[in-house]
């Protein structure tokens, strides 16, 4: 990445070989952040996976670590660091965070983790969360009320779990190991 400093602006060149153009009073009042700079270039990338509720974590954690470590672009030290950080809608979220020798090593380090732990998980049979919302209206017999149900559908091991929502949003479900087109 190159720059230019002139008396009423700068011009920076982008990783992308896109040139900007910043005038100085802009850069003298924004705080600016260099990922180059500092007593040594590495840079933290971060990769955020969810894997379907059900799977086990453990084995995640563990797999996720044997990745990063195999990456050629990821730095050993500091060592790779695998986070469980939220119980989500639908997946349970982790963050692999690891380190790369500099900034323009990140997009090819993400596409190349990308890449392993999906083709990892298809191997090892962890799931990737899904999520299908059905919305179903319908007119109650004798009346010219319509009522809503509410179907949240989620793909597991042991079939597909139906959570069907109340009016109050409350989720009650149950396990379906076939199709079933009983539908009132």
């Amino acid at each position: 990445m190159h720059s230019l400093v002139g008396i009423r602006s700068t011009r920076i060149l982008t990783r992308d070989d896109v040139e900007i153009t910043i005038p100085n009073s802009i850069m003298g009042n924004t705080r600016i952040v260099n990922e180059s700079g500092g007593p040594h270039e590495k840079f933290c990338i971060k990769v955020a996976i969810g894997v379907a509720y059900g799977s086990d974590i453990d084995r995640v954690r563990q797999i996720l670590h044997e990745i990063a470590i195999a990456e050629a672009e990821v730095c050993t030290y500091p060592e790779p660091r695998i986070r469980f950080v939220l119980f989500g809608a639908s997946s349970l979220d982790f963050e692999l965070q690891c380190w790369v020798e500099n900034p323009e090593l990140r997009g090819r380090a993400l596409y190349s983790l990308n890449s392993v732990i999906y083709k990892r998980f298809m191997v090892e049979d962890i799931e990737s969360p899904t999520l299908n919302m059905i919305c179903i209206s319908r007119r109650c017999r004798n009346s010219s009320v319509y009522k809503i149900d509410l179907f949240r559908f989620q793909l597991s091991p042991k079939g597909v779990i139906v959570f069907l929502c109340d009016r109050y949003g409350n989720e009650k479900h149950d396990t379906l190991n076939t199709c079933s087109n009983n539908v009132t």
